[in-house]
Formats: C-alpha cells, structure tokens, sequence
C-alpha cells in the first residue's frame, strides 16, 4: 500500500487527506476533522472518521502528475483520466454552442487526408459558425491530444497528424486563409431549373438551395424564404436581399494558376498576379451570375410572386378600365351635352319658326281685318262721295288744287286710319262736305310722294355701288392679266446648251434639282438671269419632238449647218436626246440611246459632235471675257 498525505488549510480547520492508490485508482478518498483543537500532526488511523468520495477534475490529475511524477503513457492507462477527458469534452460542447468540438480518436496518417482542417480541429465538416476562440480552445486540446509523444511517434519521424492539426490551426485562425479555404470546400453550385420536379413543390425545391447558399452571405442572418403565409412585403424584402446579396466566397485557391513562389522574376510575378486576377475576376463574375439566375428562377416560380403579380396585374386592368370607362363616360357626357344643345337649338328654331309663323298668321289676319275693314271705310267714302256728288255741282266738289282722281288716290293709297279719321270729319251723312277731306287727301299725296322719292334714292344709291364694284374688279381683273403675261426672251445658243449641259450634270432625283440648274444656266451667261420656271419650260420644249416651227434649240440663227457638217435639226435632236438621257445610265446605254434618238448618226460620231459643241462654249466664254 502506498499512502500520500498533505494538508489544506481552509476556514481555520486542518483537513487531512488520504490517498489509497492500492484500491480502485484514485477512487477511495478518506478525510477528517479533529475533534479538538489544531494537532500539529496525523491522529491515529483508527481514530479519523472517514467517508467516501470520488476525485474528479483534470486540476487534481494534473497535480498527482506533477507531485508523483507519474509518466504520461502511464497516465494514459488511467481509465479515469479519460473519463475526464470525455467529460470536460462533453461539458464544453454542452456549453460552448457553435464552437462545440469534439476531437476525433480515429485520426491516422493514412486518413488524415480524408478530414478537412474543421473535421482535424474536432468541429463539423465546413465549422459553420466556428469563432476564434472556438478555435484556440480546440488548438489547445489537440495539442495535448495529438501530440507526438502521446500519439507513439519515435523520435526523427514526422507526425503527419499533428502537422496536419498544426497547419488546420494556422490556416483558420488566419482570417484571409479562412475565408480562402472555405470558399475552396465542396460545395453545391447547382440551381433549379424554370420548371419544378414533379411531385415537389416550390419550397421544398428552392429552401435548401438559399439555405446552402447562406454559408457565404456578408450580411447575416439571411433574408428567409418562408412560406406561404409569409406577407407580401416580407417576400419582396427576401428577394431584394438575394437581388443585391453580397457574398464574401473566395475564389483565390480556385483560381490559382500560377503560383507566385515559381516566379522566375518580379516582372514574371506581377504577370503570374494579372492572371490570376483575371481568372479570380471571371469566376467572381459567374459567382454572381449563377445567384441572379437563381433568384430568377425562384421569383418566376414562387406562387406568391405569382399572385402578387396577377393581383398588380388585375388592379391594373381594373385601374385601365376604370381609366377607360371614365373617359368613355366622358365622351358620352360630351357627346350627351351636344345632343342636348342640338335639341335645344332646333326646339328654339322650331319655336321661332313656330312664333313666325303664328306672327305671319297673326299678321295676315290683321291684315285680312285691315283690308276688310279699308274695304268698309272705302265703299262709305265712295258712296258719302257719290250722294254729295248727286247735291253739289263739279265746280264746288273740285277746284284748281283738288280733283276728283285725288280723291280716288285717297280712297286707293290712303290707310285705315287716315280714312276713319276723313269719315269722322265728313261724318256719317256727309255733313262735313267734301272740303273736310282736302286736308286728308293732300296729306296722302305728300306720303306717298315723299316714299317714291325715298325708294328711288335708295335705288340710285344701291346702282352706284353695284357700278363701283365692277368697275373695281374690273381693274384688279386687267393688272392680274398684266402680271401674269410674262416677258419671253429668246434663248440663245450657250444658254440652250447650259442647259442641256446642266440637266445632265445634275439628274433627276437631286434636291432642289431645277434651282441649281437655273443657277448653272445663269452663270454661263453673266449677263441674263433664267428662272427655274423658264429651264422647266424650255427643257420640255426641246424634249418634245422637234417641229419646223419650233425653235431650234441651240441651232444657229441662220438655219445653216454647223461647221461639223451636223444639220439644225439633228443637233436639235441630239440636245434633247443629251438632256433626256443622263450621265446617271450605264456610258455606253447612253451614247447608244443618244445616237438611236437623232437618227443618221453613229455613236463615235455622238461623242464627236458632243466635243464639238463643248468646244465652242469655252471657246465663246473665253472671247466674252477677254472682250
């Protein structure tokens, strides 16, 4: 039996420990109290009262290491030890969250290239949420673990997993590295297609993917997907999340070509660090290709993108209609409005005519009154007029002022009123005498005489200004005729020439095409200025076929033949056939068509005769300028 003593001293009591290895290791543990005072050394064996406990505690192990020198491989062998191990293991991983770890006891050189440095560390196979300090903790475990002389490595020999363990630690305590390394792990590129796998439904295809796809997002947590009872706005927010999704995966490892360290020179270096830029670069650029392809495809198939839009889609349609219905409304209105004042126009034309009417029926009843009554108040004067006739003499009825016809032109223009007012002054019997009525009757002559002679004024009036037009519209009638009639000036030969030259020169189908002839005429004679409106006549004159009585265009004043033996009429054919046929067909078409149209002359002889006439025009221009 080996026994171990020491003491503690705590709360001012002695506590004795005792230690028996010969049992159970380290499993009986025994420890007392004094019963009086404060002894100085160990009572008697038989007098401690005991009770058992376990040891527990990797501080304790470490102290019996330490104080009893016992070797590590024997400390190994110590069941106990191990359970330790496990058991603080387990309470760190209960404790620590994401950075739980537990170190792996099947780790061999052979198959340390199977793990990944998160899987070497103790963490899961891509250390999702794994911290720095996770890391540390794990590092200082592993170390202890996996240490060479823990792991039976003889000494000059690598051990292949404790480097491996090593170079994990470095690689993802390192930020840059990290992020390198993990962007370099397998990973599920692929995306669902436009149209969904039969028998699944759009959430079970795309939640994985996005949920995959969060291991690289900058911004954490990730928008969700969701689900069916999400709100509208909640959705479009995940989308434009994944719209604008910001991802740290890098593509350095991948896109590794040339490595930096077998650079020749700096300048093959900077080359090697283009390149792998450039590939770094595209790989970035497909990165976030495939993730707007992705989004695509989820957004064209999500049935609440899809309602959301056949809803905006309806309530559109809805807010066209309603658009459409209004400005139809609008135009029924405005449409409605003018069949009304149509109807209240021609109710007032209907009633005016209907006033007119009735006021035109009204009036020649008062005038059927007035002549039946004028014929009353006539046939009293006539017959008061005949009974005085039969008692008074010719002499006393007339006199040099008045007479019987003035009478009679009282009774015919004289109206009703005149004539009741008579009949009261001759009265009834004719008591009044014929003389009563002089007054009346001269009243009469002088209306009616004063009425004839206002029509007839008014007739001179409307003569003299009927004369005034037409002596006035017969002047504007004589100076149009003056402006129109134009002042023809003859054509002279260069002018004709000009001409045809300047059809040729420019053809038809060029803007402006007959000012710039007539300024091309124009300038071949300094001295006379044509008009577009006189090459137009004078080309459809010499177009026309060409007759005795025509002018010759061109020809010499005195009807005789040119000096290359061409007659008046041939080159008066050849102009319009040069004016017809422009430089704009084929050389040879042309100069087959000109000779074809003068008739008697060759193509060669065409050509010559074209010559000729160009000759003499500089020939001429030259004499008017040095003259």
């Amino acid at each position: 039996i080996c026994k171990f003593f020491f003491q503690k001293f705590e709360m001012s009591s002695t506590i004795s420990w005792y230690i028996d290895l010969n049992s159970t290791p380290f499993s009986d543990v025994s420890y007392s109290f004094p019963e009086t005072g404060r002894i100085g050394g160990l009572p008697p064996f038989e007098k401690l009262k005991s009770n058992h406990v376990e040891t527990v505690g990797r501080s304790y192990l470490s102290f019996a290491q330490r104080t009893f020198e016992i070797e590590s491989k024997s400390l190994d062998k110590i069941s106990i030890f191990d359970d330790a191990i496990e058991d603080e293991d387990s309470s760190n991983r209960e404790n620590a969250g994401a950075d739980a770890f537990v170190l792996r006891d099947d780790l061999t050189s052979k198959n340390i290239a199977n793990f990944t440095h998160y899987e070497i560390l103790g963490f899961d196979q891509y250390g999702v949420g794994v911290t720095d300090e996770g890391l540390k903790r794990s590092y200082r475990k592993a170390v202890l673990k996996y240490h060479p002389d823990k792991m039976g490595v003889e000494e000059g020999e690598e051990d292949e997993v404790f480097i491996a363990m090593q170079k994990a630690y470095e690689t993802l305590i390192d930020s840059n590295k990290r992020r390198a390394y993990d962007s370099s792990l397998d990973f599920d590129d692929s995306i669902p297609g436009e149209v969904l796998p039969s028998g699944r439904d759009f959430y079970q295809v795309f939640r994985p993917v996005f949920e995959r796809n969060e291991r690289f997002a900058v911004l954490v947590p990730a928008a969700s997907l969701g689900d069916e009872n999400t709100p509208i706005e909640e959705v479009i927010k995940f989308y434009e999340y994944w719209s604008n999704f910001e991802s740290w995966r890098d593509f350095t490892l991948e896109a590794s070509e040339h490595n930096l360290d077998d650079a020749e020179d700096r300048y093959h270096k900077r080359w090697m660090e283009k390149e792998n830029s450039k590939k770094i670069k595209d790989l970035k650029k497909k990165e976030y290709k495939r993730l707007n392809k992705l989004v695509d495809n989820a957004k064209s198939l999500d049935p609440r993108i899809v309602l959301a839009r056949k809803a905006e889609m309806n309530s559109r349609k809805m807010k066209k209609d309603a658009k459409r219905e209004g400005r139809l409304a609008h135009e029924r209105a405005k449409i409605e409005e003018k069949e009304k004042g149509e109807r209240e126009r021609r109710r007032k034309v209907e009633e005016e005519q209907e006033m007119k009417k009735e006021a035109a029926k009204m009036a020649k009843i008062k005038r059927d009154e007035a002549k039946k009554v004028g014929k009353v108040l006539k046939k009293k004067l006539r017959s008061i007029f005949e009974k005085l006739s039969d008692h008074e003499s010719t002499e006393e009825i007339t006199s040099d002022s008045f007479t019987v016809d003035d009478l009679e032109f009282f009774i015919e223009h004289g109206n009703n009123e005149i004539m009741k007012e008579a009949l009261e002054a001759l009265g009834e019997d004719g008591s009044g005498g014929i003389s009563s009525l002089f007054p009346y009757v001269e009243k009469v002559k002088a209306e009616k005489s004063f009425a004839a002679a206002e029509m007839e004024r008014v007739k001179r009036e409307q003569i003299a200004i009927m004369n005034a037009q037409k002596k006035r519209a017969s002047n504007q009638k004589g100076k149009g005729a003056e402006n129109k009639k134009p002042t023809r000036r003859p054509w002279s030969e260069d002018e004709v020439s000009a001409l045809a030259k300047g059809a040729e020169r420019f053809p038809s189908g060029i803007q402006g095409r007959w000012s710039k002839i007539a300024e091309f005429v124009s300038n071949s004679n300094s001295s006379q200025m044509r008009t577009k409106e006189e090459c137009i006549a004078k080309f459809q004159t010499i177009s026309a076929k060409p007759s005795s009585k025509a002018e010759a265009k061109g020809a010499p004043a005195n009807g005789k033949e040119l000096e290359d033996g061409w007659s008046d009429e041939q080159h008066r054919a050849f102009l319009a056939a040069l004016a017809k046929y422009t430089d704009a067909m084929e050389k040879n078409e042309r100069w087959n068509a000109i000779a074809e149209a003068v008739g008697g002359k060759s193509r060669s002889e065409c050509v010559e005769h074209f010559k000729f006439v160009k000759a003499k025009i500089i020939e001429r221009k030259k004499s008017a300028t040095n003259g």
